[in-house]
């Protein structure tokens, strides 16, 4: 599912910094029903549409079977062609996440591959869910959401059914290609080196790590939210 922010819907994090509601514990049943409970209690407010950004792994442990199909549920199966800097993303939010510095050094070339199978598996039973549902989401790559935004924001808004929203003054007067980067950091970022490092390593190249002798600005990685734009 996509995370959607907008007039008339309310982002329902399961965790993160923006998650609005008490601490769950994953591992604790009751616990995740009480939160799933708390997230359908906010989707009680007449305008408003809760949406939810799962992976598979979490759909099924979090969402009761009861609750997964609804004929007013509406999916959107957000994937991103290059798998392994989905992978090198998710990765550096870890290492960030934990407090750590991020440098060229913290590459972790198996954690990266494990990462890529990862997703690679929650796709394909994503797919077959569809499949054995007979449900239809709306498909959108990363790649095609950031080439195209307002087009995807209106394909998911119409697959949700809210045609008045796309149809307004408000939503034509939206900037077609999104949010500019005011101030872009230097391309060699850890992201591109790393991926250079990543394509080498998977080609079984025991050089790969040459890769990393690179010189690169220790601004790059202050943010690494700069580094991907």
């Amino acid at each position: 599912m996509l995370d959607l922010a907008g007039p008339g819907y309310t982002s329902g994090e399961w965790m993160g910094p923006r998650n609005r509601l008490s601490p769950f514990d994953r591992d604790d049943p009751k616990s995740v029903s009480d939160h799933w409970l708390n997230l359908q209690r906010i989707d009680a407010g007449v305008t408003k549409n809760l949406v939810v950004k799962l992976n598979y792994p979490q759909f099924t442990k979090f969402i009761p079977q009861s609750d997964q199909i609804d004929p007013e549920h509406r999916f959107v199966f957000l994937t991103r062609d290059n798998k392994v800097e989905q992978a090198i993303s998710q990765f550096a939010l870890e290492l960030t996440a934990k407090g750590q510095s991020l440098t060229l050094k913290s590459l972790d070339p198996e954690r990266i591959t494990g990462l890529v199978a990862i997703f690679e598996k929650s796709n394909a039973q994503w797919a077959k869910w569809y499949a054995e549902n007979g449900t239809q989401p709306y498909v959108l790559s990363y790649e095609e959401m950031r080439a195209r935004p307002k087009q995807h924001v209106a394909g998911i808004l119409k697959h949700f059914g809210d045609d008045d929203f796309v149809n307004s003054e408000q939503f034509a007067a939206l900037p077609e290609k999104g949010l500019e980067v005011s101030n872009p950091v230097n391309k060699l970022s850890y992201r591109t080196v790393w991926v250079a490092a990543m394509d080498r390593y998977m080609k079984n190249d025991p050089d790969w790590h040459h890769e990393l002798d690179v010189d690169v600005p220790h601004d790059v990685f202050i943010d690494r939210s700069l580094a991907e734009k």
